[in-house]
């Protein structure tokens, strides 16, 4: 895991080895996150708005396990395909599946997987899209709600909002 405190990665010796480096690469995403955008700052709690807190959260893991599933396909040989629905679907119903989760209540089960499954599913929407919509961009005006986030359309229609504002 990447710790944003100590501005440290740190590799475990218990996970398998044949999943080492995709979770290497999630985690240098982080590091990399970090060194751009400040996650410690980027992550801090919102005492008074957690569903903002979640929408960014969700954007780092879903930047993070996009390029996870984009390592994985790539030493697979195959390509991603962001666009196809389907193998979206089927690739987060997977990584629901593989959670040790099961034995907790759904409500905690969902907010623990939403910022990983449903923050794939926003990145995976923008790369489909080709939108010209950077990562940095996002970072920089990052959704703000997890409807945004559930609901890409209105995040990015929030962000061209920003834009304009700004006279970008």
């Amino acid at each position: 895991f990447y710790d944003p405190r100590a501005r440290e990665l740190y590799i475990a010796d218990w996970i398998a080895e044949a999943i080492q480096k995709p979770v290497m690469a999630h985690e240098i995403v982080h590091a990399l996150q970090d060194q751009s955008f400040d996650l410690e700052s980027l992550l801090k709690p919102n005492k008074r708005n957690s569903d903002d807190q979640l929408a960014r959260m969700a954007l780092v893991e879903g930047d993070g396990l996009a390029l996870m599933l984009e390592y994985v396909f790539h030493e697979m040989g195959q390509p991603i395909a962001w666009s196809n629905p389907t193998m979206r679907s089927l690739m987060t119903k997977q990584i629901a599946q593989g959670a040790e989760l099961k034995s907790l209540p759904l409500y905690i089960r969902e907010t623990l997987l939403f910022p990983y499954l449903a923050g794939v599913g926003l990145i995976a929407e923008t790369r489909a899209q080709n939108s010209g919509v950077r990562g940095d961009r996002m970072f920089r005006n990052p959704p703000r709600s997890t409807e945004q986030v559930l609901h890409p359309a209105k995040y990015f229609a929030g962000l061209a909002a920003a834009a304009e504002r700004a006279g970008a």
